[in-house]
């Protein structure tokens, strides 16, 4: 490993934000400093620039276990989200911010990972935009609003204002369903713990496809392998795939969910 370390601080270097190894700093497009004075443990992941890309907090480094406040910057700085997790499970209010004015877009409530609870949606000038009731993370109810506070009639639009269906679906380009089998063929590497104990199995991971094809916000639904390294690897897999053909609603892009099984299978 390549890794300085100064007062309980360790400062790694990684190519990509979510990898687990090391490498050489002049190689590395982030870097994490770990706080161990603090508990629980800080973990604070910059750009090679120096500007921030999250804050977390662990109960545990190995296995990896969140718990605590979290907090997503955007590239100018501003925060993205924050909210907090509880044995590695979002729990209570989580709120997204506007990139470029830094309003409160969303709250969502969640529980043990799930929606749960009151989720509300903002105009930029505070106004409400949806009120959506979970039970969880199955919609029960929805109030949606104009920006001057008449009841209007609502979409299937998440707090987030990312949609579940839409008229057109995202694609995976150049081949869809057939071209992503063969990405994640030759993409996924096997982690040695995994491999070694003989571990196989699906990893059901779910992320949105932004108006631009970007993949983003992976995470995991379902782990049936019973290894944190291959859920791992599926969600590191999953944010290195190149841009889908967004989907559309009414013809113009849109957010859209996506849910895509990763199966592990030694061979």
């Amino acid at each position: 490993l390549y890794f300085s370390k100064s007062y309980s601080q360790d400062t790694i270097y990684l190519k990509n934000n979510d990898d687990t190894l090391s490498i050489p700093k002049e190689k590395a497009i982030n870097y994490k400093v770990i706080n161990t004075t603090v508990k629980p443990i800080e973990v604070t992941t910059y750009y090679t620039n120096g500007i921030s890309v999250s804050k977390e907090h662990f109960s545990s480094l190995s296995p990896k276990i969140r718990d605590g406040e979290y907090e997503s910057y955007f590239y100018n700085g501003k925060t993205n989200v924050k909210g907090v997790f509880k044995d590695d499970k979002m729990e209570g209010s989580w709120i997204a911010y506007n990139k470029e004015k830094g309003f409160i877009e969303s709250k969502q409530n969640f529980k043990e990972n799930l929606k749960h609870g009151k989720g509300f949606t903002f105009y930029e000038n505070g106004k409400l935009k949806r009120m959506d009731a979970y039970m969880r993370d199955t919609l029960a109810l929805s109030s949606c609003y104009d920006s001057i506070g008449n009841i209007i009639e609502c979409t299937s639009l998440d707090t987030l204002g990312i949609f579940d269906k839409t008229e057109t679906m995202p694609s995976y380009p150049n081949g869809g369903p057939q071209a992503m089998m063969i990405f994640l063929s030759k993409n996924i590497t096997y982690p040695k713990i995994a491999r070694e104990n003989k571990l196989e199995g699906k990893v059901v991971v779910k992320f949105y496809i932004d108006t631009d094809g970007s993949v983003k916000n992976p995470i995991v639904l379902k782990n049936y392998t019973t290894s944190d390294e291959l859920a791992q690897e599926a969600i590191r897999v999953v944010s290195k795939m190149p841009k889908w053909i967004p989907g559309t609603q009414k013809g113009k892009p849109v957010k859209v969910y996506y849910v895509l099984p990763v199966t592990f299978k030694l061979h």
